[in-house]
């Protein structure tokens, strides 16, 4: 996942009108067991201790365009869903989209507060904290710079270092005179930290960047309060995928001793013994964001970064460790000292640790698993614990939280979650939430529902308090349909159908009017903001697909402001396809509320994605007002009219009517020659003619085989994805997480299901990895899946039980699982005839609103 991103050509418009092995983590401990039948599974704990964070942490190809083809992750200390996310920043960090750590560098310039893991974006990483014994005489800040003087870099290697589910520990300098230890600890907003110094040194020092976020800081704040030993510190960034959206976070931070001296910075103003720095950017936020053509590194260059800090040093000599006691908040300082009191307290490191392993366990624990390889259990407690990283809690103890209206606004019946890459997640993420943590998937709905009662519109992309312009679609209707289908309730399915439906009506709001457009084109009456919920929605609604001179990616005519305007649209072939997507995922939730002629309507709307593919090549494609297909999308079209891909790759995202699809293309045996053909290469990149498995659009493609009466051939390349993409390893992952949506996909299919039609409950059978899988549901009812043949090479579904009674087809509804069920499945070496007839395949949904094969 990317932002929506211009071309380098494109950048150059803009331009020009602005003037190996895992890592060294804690080894397993003897397995614990509970007995089950006759098989033996995995504890909750027992997943903690096989988690290992340093997954998806370095890099295994170059990078396709799409954010990085790493996983983007980061060993930080993180608790589930976790306000605080403490750990490293890696010096150079390779990948440098977001997470801050990459696996193969050695050095590391200081410990950040927040991230956003999986991303292919910049952002976060506020408030990095940096011990050193060097000497600070002056400034530490770097000249309009996030980052410090180079000299406090430390190195480290993975020999001395190790992490698991909410903890993170690291020796610096190890092997000279002058290592420092750093153990670090998380709670939900707060967490607790120790830094033990040389013996040799006498001092030792930890430096605060309030100004330290990469994305660039607008303002910085830093106050000493010696009696307390205490330091406040208040930082606006944001600018998240180089967004102009910003966030105001509010540390306190706590020291279990006091300071022999202290010192504060602004800029390259030092004050030794000052209580009190602030600071500004220079250039402000408007005259850089947006320029999503630019190189990460460089809109907090141009900004002139605010930069202030404090400087605080202990005598060490008698005394080697320093603690550390941190309590986060997006409202107030006062609501940070309210996290650090609740939620550490006076409790020691290691009380805390324990107590958010339990909260780990407890988690991972409702997914339990007997057989299967050392490497898939490795690899299922990973995808486990990076796909509850996220979303991410921003609201107080209080309930207070920065709303999308740009006010404070609170939550008094849940929690309220931001941080949600729906355009990825919808596609498994979801799913598996309302599985395995229904409870937070309630407030997580009822949050999203909360941003589109104070800002008029569903986002995107939210992040703490804004909406940036990231991604396309309007994914936040599937996310809730997926949410309803696998059994969360407590959020209103009325709300989120009239949210759905205010969606597909209007656009949401625009502040880049595009004076040369037709009339048709022109978004220039939408008003105010920088969000639009539905690009080219008018448009869209009068000629039944989005025109491609509506597409920022070709679209010159009004110059830069044209480019940047969010009223575009990014890839209009594709945004069509999402469109349609969301509107099939509206009518399920309108048939859901009895709301027959919404549900009619949005189906209708959903049936649209037929007016992209041209019947004479085969293929979905841009188009032009005035009808004229432009096959230039056939091969390599990522910059004309595709989003991270081609025509090759969406012609198939049309999950809800592959049917419709199959006969597009010309029967079954059509579907599977050109699915063949697709999967001759796994993982091609978005400008090619065979699959993208490293990222979304393509997630659920393999399964399309099923309306083709061919569930082999799914298995084959499920079977072949998950041995030559995925391993538990810091190169594990074949692109971005994405808030854990690759670990979601590698968890469903090691399961034996998968969600294979975004919105709905169908569940594709496949061949499981372990031979005994035990799910708790939503309600508390166990779902089991037993196949005691299962295993890596066993990838052919033979037969299918459920609740003993044999199944014809390679599929299922989760409301045939919801109350309890015992699916048994049965596997071998060589493909199988099992569910081959067409008559079997899953349902496909007719634009009238019911479903046909």
């Amino acid at each position: 996942m990317m932002p929506r991103v211009l071309t380098a050509g494109a950048a150059a418009l803009v331009a020009a009108a602005l003037a190996a092995a895992p890592a060294a983590s804690a080894p397993a401990s003897p397995a614990h067991h509970v007995h089950h039948g006759r098989a033996t599974l995995t504890t909750g704990r027992q997943l903690v201790r096989l988690a290992d964070p340093f997954v998806g942490t370095d890099t295994r190809l170059a990078d396709q365009g799409t954010g990085g083809s790493a996983g983007n992750m980061s060993p930080a200390a993180t608790a589930p869903f976790g306000m605080l996310s403490w750990g490293p920043r890696t010096v150079p960090d390779a990948v440098a989209y977001g997470a801050g750590y990459t696996y193969s560098d050695t050095k590391i310039s200081g410990f950040d507060l927040t991230r956003f893991q999986g991303g292919g974006c910049v952002g976060f990483e506020d408030v990095p904290i940096t011990p050193t014994t060097t000497p600070i005489t002056r400034s530490p800040a770097k000249l309009a710079s996030a980052a410090l003087d180079p000299r406090l870099t430390a190195t480290f290697d993975h020999r001395h270092e190790s992490a698991s589910p909410g903890r993170y520990a690291v020796t610096l300098n190890p092997g000279s005179r002058r290592p420092i230890r750093v153990a670090l600890a998380a709670a939900s907003r707060a967490g607790i930290g120790h830094f033990r110094f040389p013996a040799n040194a006498g001092t030792g020092s930890l430096v605060i960047n309030a100004g330290g976020s990469p994305a660039g800081v607008t303002a910085a704040a830093v106050h000493v309060d010696t009696a307390a030993r205490t330091v406040t510190v208040t930082e606006t960034s944001g600018r998240f995928c180089q967004q102009p959206t910003s966030y105001t976070l509010h540390v306190v931070l706590r020291f279990d001793r006091s300071f022999a001296s202290h010192a504060v910075w602004h800029r390259q103003t030092f004050v030794p013994g000052g209580d009190a720095a602030s600071s500004h950017s220079l250039i402000p936020l408007a005259y850089t964001a947006g320029l999503q053509g630019l190189p990460p590194a460089l809109p907090g260059s141009l900004s002139g970064t605010a930069q202030a800090g404090a400087v605080l040093r202990f005598a060490t000599a008698q005394r080697r460790s320093v603690g550390v006691r941190v309590g986060l908040s997006y409202v107030s300082t006062a609501g940070a000292r309210d996290a650090l009191e609740r939620e550490v307290g006076h409790r020691s490191l290691r009380q805390v640790r324990r107590r958010t392993a339990t909260a780990w366990a407890r988690l991972l624990g409702r997914l339990r698993v007997a057989g299967g390889s050392g490497a898939d259990r490795r690899m299922l407690a990973t995808t486990l614990y990076q796909s509850m990283l996220s979303p991410q809690l921003i609201s107080d103890v209080d309930g207070r939280f920065p709303a999308l209206n740009g006010r404070v606004e609170r939550a008094r019946s849940h929690a309220t979650y931001s941080q949600m890459s729906l355009w990825d997640e919808y596609r498994t993420h979801a799913q598996l939430l309302a599985l395995l943590a229904p409870h937070r998937a309630r407030d997580i709905a009822r949050s999203l529902l909360d941003d589109e009662r104070y800002a008029g519109y569903l986002p995107r992309w939210p992040v703490v308090g804004g909406s940036p312009d990231i991604m396309v679609g309007d994914p936040a209707v599937p996310y809730l349909a997926d949410f309803h289908a696998f059994g969360v309730h407590g959020f209103s399915l009325k709300a989120a159908v009239a949210a759905g439906v205010h969606g597909a009506a209007s656009n949401g709001v625009d502040d880049a009017p595009l004076a040369n457009l037709p009339a048709l084109l022109d978004p220039a009456t939408l008003g105010g903001g920088y969000y639009v919920e539905r690009p080219g929605n008018p448009a869209y609604l009068a000629l039944h697909y989005l025109p491609i001179e509506l597409d920022a990616t070709t679209n010159t005519t009004g110059g830069a402001e044209a480019l940047l305007s969010p009223a575009l649209v990014w890839g209009s072939a594709s945004t069509g396809l999402e469109y349609a997507t969301a509107d099939f995922a509206l009518a399920r939730l309108a048939t859901a509320s009895h709301q027959t002629a919404v549900a009619r309507a949005a189906m209708a709307r959903a049936n649209w994605w037929r007016n992209n593919f041209n019947a004479r090549d085969k293929m979905v494609e841009p188009r032009s007002a005035t009808g004229v297909f432009l096959p230039i999308s056939k091969s390599g079209g990522i910059a004309h009219g595709f989003v991270e891909g081609d025509g090759s790759q969406y012609t198939f995202m049309v999950p809800f009517d592959v049917a419709g699809l199959r006969r597009e293309l010309g029967g079954s045996s059509a579907l599977v020659r050109r699915l063949d053909a697709l999967f001759t290469q796994l993982n091609a990149g978005p400008s090619s003619p065979y699959a993208f498995l490293g990222n979304e659009p393509q997630l659920d493609t393999p399964y399309e085989y099923l309306w083709a009466g061919r569930p082999d051939r799914t298995e084959s390349v499920i079977a072949r994805a998950m041995r030559r993409l995925y391993a538990p390893a810091p190169d594990g992952y074949p692109g971005n997480v994405d808030g854990g949506t690759m670990s979601a996909w590698w968890v469903f299919n090691a399961i034996g299901i998968y969600p294979a039609i975004p919105g709905d409950d169908v569940l594709a059978i496949g061949a499981p990895r372990f031979s005994r899988v035990t799910l708790r549901a939503p309600g508390g009812h166990a779902i089991r899946i037993v196949a005691p043949q299962a295993g890596a090479r066993r990838r052919y579904v033979t037969a299918a039980r459920l609740h003993g009674r044999p199944l014809h087809r390679a599929w299922l509804r989760y409301s045939a699982l919801r109350h309890g069920a015992s699916l048994r499945i049965t596997t071998r070496r060589a493909a199988a005839d099992w569910a081959r007839a067409i008559r079997r395949a899953p349902p496909s949904y007719a634009p009238g609103g019911g479903t046909s094969r």
